[in-house]
This record gives structure tokens, C-alpha cells and sequence, in this order.
């Protein structure tokens, strides 16, 4: 178990070269034309590593996520076929933006199970991660339309990216939405986003038990959000 308060931003994206003066093995991953966009660990105390890596976030600029595939798609470079962008675009959905200088600090304390492997991302904030890795694991929507999503649920409830795989995400969501119209209005960005959450669920279609209500329902109090796509 960690625990540590710190704000989820860096003030730029870190510098994979670091990596070597700290000693540890690493396989770096790089775009198609040839540049490093993130580094695979897969030795060491993963699970003591990884929260040191959350802790040092603000000063090194590289985001750690968990991820279980190991060969696919980090090692055969598959995320990064999709257009390769820096800098994501903005959500033009709904958003709320928090006032200047109202970023909450945030409790990190992750309860995954230990990872394969850590991805480490230089990266402004841990939504920019999707666009970074030209990540194509939703199908339909880039990373870059993830990642603008990201954004949004990072501002507006604290959810952060923590584990990543070829066809999911997974979020810690510091401080869900709790009023009925924030359930409501993040159910349906979520049905949006991965429709495929509960479109096969049993009770849909049931009297009241349409998607978005079900969707209103896992969320609620919940401080992981976890996404998938066929």
C-alpha cells in the first residue's frame, strides 16, 4: 500500500534517459519514426518500484501504468501504428472546468494486483498518455479522443490512468461523482466511450434498467472505473 499527496501533473514531459543513471534494465519503446515514447520495465520489485514511480511523478515527468501485456502491443510497437500526436486536443464534450488554482491534491493508494510490467510515459499528466502512445485499443474513438476524455474525468473527479492493455484502461478515481446529475452526466460520457460496458449486461432492457441507469449504478461510490473494447 502507498499513500502519497502530491498534485498529477509535471511541469514537462520527463526524459527517458534518466532511466540508465538509476540502473534499472528497460526496453524502450519508439514511434515509427525511431522516437523513445515510453520505456517497458519488466525486472525488479515491480510493486515496490511502481509506487515510487507515482510518488516521483512531479519531479521526473514520466507516468508509470500497470500492464499485463507484455508482447502485445508494447514490444511489437501495435499502439503506436495509429496517428502519432504530442499534444491531445481538448474534450468537446461536456466539461466543467475547476476554477484557476483549484486542483485538489489527490490520495493515491492503488490496490492493483502486482503488474507484468510498468510502462513508463514522459508526460505532462497521466491523461496525455493514450495521445502519447498513439494508443488504438477503443476501436472507433484515437488516442487522442481518449485522451480528451481522460482530461476532462481527471479535472473534474480526479481519475487517473493507471493500467493500460491493448483493448483496456483502467482508472483510480480520487473523488467520484456523487450528486445525481454528475452520475448521470458521467454515465453517459461512459456509454459514449465504451458502450460495450453493459450493452450485453442482463438486466438492460428490463424495466428501468436501461444503460445509462446501470451505468449510474456502477459508478456510484466507486473508485475505479474500468474500460474495455472487443
Amino acid at each position: 500500500m502507498f499513500d502519497a499527496r502530491t498534485k498529477i501533473s509535471a511541469k514537462q514531459p520527463g526524459n527517458l534517459g534518466i532511466l540508465a543513471t538509476w540502473g534499472l534494465p528497460h526496453t524502450i519503446v519508439t514511434d515509427p519514426h525511431g522516437t523513445p515514447v515510453a520505456a517497458l520495465i519488466t525486472e525488479g520489485n515491480l510493486a515496490e518500484l511502481y509506487p515510487k514511480f507515482l510518488q516521483d511523478f512531479h519531479i521526473t515527468g514520466l507516468w508509470p501504468v500497470h500492464t499485463n501485456d507484455l508482447d502485445r502491443p508494447w514490444l511489437s510497437r501495435e499502439f503506436l501504428l495509429g496517428p502519432y500526436a504530442p499534444t491531445p486536443p481538448p474534450f468537446r464534450g461536456r466539461y466543467r472546468a475547476r476554477p484557476a488554482g483549484d486542483t485538489p491534491e489527490v490520495l493515491l493508494c492503488p490496490s492493483l494486483a502486482p503488474p507484468t510490467a510498468i510502462v513508463l510515459v514522459p508526460a505532462r499528466r497521466p491523461a496525455d498518455v493514450p495521445a502519447l502512445l498513439g494508443w488504438t485499443g477503443s476501436g472507433a474513438l484515437t488516442g487522442n479522443d481518449i485522451a480528451g476524455c481522460l482530461r476532462s474525468w481527471e479535472d473534474r473527479y480526479g481519475a487517473v490512468l493507471m493500467n493500460m492493455g491493448s483493448d483496456n484502461l483502467g482508472l483510480l478515481v480520487t473523488t467520484p461523482p456523487q450528486t445525481p446529475e454528475q452520475l448521470r452526466e458521467v454515465a453517459e460520457e461512459i456509454h459514449i466511450v465504451c458502450p460495450g460496458i453493459v450493452s450485453q449486461h442482463p438486466a438492460v432492457g428490463e424495466p428501468g434498467h436501461t444503460a445509462i441507469a446501470l451505468l449510474q449504478t456502477l459508478i456510484e461510490d466507486s473508485n475505479t472505473w474500468y474500460f474495455w473494447w472487443d
